[in-house]
């Protein structure tokens, strides 16, 4: 019996080696290149990134990389890294750049595709770039809570706002003196106009100028299968007194074994994203997506989903609804206050796609509209395949959307 045990296992422990085995090379030219044996292909070739951290991936691309520590007023450690130049140190006066994640994301999305990631392309345009990252983030503590605590994860959106944003805003500028050029991407230009409507003199006095790519904030249509799920129902019977629990988390480790390397593994990972954000096959970069797909996903609270869910109810700009008692407290009012748009005053630079699942032409155009009272320009990427997620992963997005960014910044004064 206690040979068949060893035999057994002997046998399931080459069988795993077999089927984890990895090649040197881990990305290719093609998605068919993917099923070769890649070693031997000349289409293929290792990519340090994808075994690289968020901030060894910078290093080794070349660029000085800073680690700042910001603190909130709420006692929440952000991490923020500064890329304040270039391959090529570019002398004269810089524009500095704070560029933030989207939801279930960190800054490790604007480094990840390589030379054209929106990071690299500014630094070496000459900005100082800094990298915000929101509480719950893998870049993220706590002065008190460790992650472990259920009280670590009470945040709604309504603390992105008045506590992450408004304190990297204050630390970017204390460090460097200059009014900021802020780009948000996703739940970020959501964030920020909300931000920059609440905090109206505060903005005026930190911001330049705001870029806004695959914009949100006023929903009224969702092109996705997830828009079928009822969510007044849903939110009703998970009630307001949500449990404070994660959603998500990165496990890279994990992930390569699930996602890659072949891109059917890939594809795979990538669905609930797709299903959510809008499809875009000709935009996926076989050179770049695994480190993409390694990378490109982190942890938040449970609440913030509840109040995406309440915003997804047409709710626009509306605060966390705590019910009618908590809001009474902490609002005053029986119903959450709602954001005003024609307090934001910033001027804005809307980037759009029209293939976007969320942030759609009907959305964005009435976004558009309501920013009464802000110098406005906008762009709509000129490719149908174009969606949400590509504004940071897209193979065309240098040429789409970041020399947009760089000239539109050039040009404006």
């Amino acid at each position: 019996m206690r040979w068949l045990l060893i035999v057994t296992t002997l046998i399931v422990a080459f069988l795993l080696k077999y089927l984890f085995r990895r090649q040197h090379n881990n990305v290719c030219k093609t998605f068919e290149d993917y099923y070769t044996n890649r070693d031997t292909n000349p289409n293929c070739y290792n990519n340090p990134d994808v075994d690289l951290t968020i901030p060894e991936i910078v290093i080794n691309r070349g660029y000085p990389l800073e680690t700042h520590r910001v603190t909130t007023d709420d006692n929440y450690i952000l991490t923020i890294f500064r890329i304040n130049h270039g391959k090529e140190n570019i002398t004269g006066a810089k524009k500095t750049v704070l560029i933030v994640h989207g939801f279930g994301l960190n800054c490790g999305c604007f480094v990840t595709i390589g030379n054209k990631s929106l990071a690299f392309v500014l630094a070496d345009n000459g900005y100082d770039v800094w990298l915000g990252n929101y509480r719950a983030t893998i870049f993220s503590s706590h002065k008190y809570l460790n992650k472990a605590d259920d009280l670590f994860w009470s945040f709604t959106l309504n603390e992105y706002v008045d506590y992450d944003m408004k304190n990297m805003i204050n630390f970017v500028y204390n460090a460097t003196n200059r009014k900021i050029v802020f780009i948000g991407y996703s739940l970020s230009t959501a964030m920020f106009f909300t931000y920059s409507s609440k905090h109206v003199q505060h903005s005026l006095e930190k911001i330049n100028v705001n870029v806004a790519l695959a914009p949100v904030f006023n929903i009224r249509e969702w092109k996705s299968v997830f828009s079928y799920i009822p969510w007044n129902t849903l939110t009703k019977y998970i009630g307001t007194a949500v449990a404070d629990y994660k959603v998500m988390n990165s496990y890279p480790l994990i992930q390569k074994y699930l996602c890659l390397p072949y891109p059917f593994q890939l594809k795979t990972c990538m669905l609930f994203y797709n299903l959510l954000e809008g499809w875009s096959n000709k935009q996926l970069d076989p050179e770049t997506l695994p480190v993409s797909v390694i990378h490109n996903v982190d942890a938040t609270s449970f609440k913030v989903v509840h109040h995406l869910m309440q915003l997804f109810r047409g709710n626009d700009g509306q605060w966390y609804d705590y019910g009618t008692k908590q809001n009474l407290e902490i609002y005053g009012t029986r119903k959450p206050i709602k954001t005003n748009l024609s307090n934001m005053k910033i001027p804005t630079y809307l980037l759009s796609a029209n293939n976007d699942a969320i942030s759609t032409p009907l959305n964005v155009e009435l976004l558009y509209k309501n920013l009464t009272n802000a110098v406005k320009y906008k762009h709509v990427v000129e490719d149908d395949d174009f969606s949400h997620a590509d504004f940071f992963r897209g193979k065309d997005v240098f040429l789409l959307v970041y020399q947009h960014i760089i000239k539109f910044l050039e040009d404006f004064k």
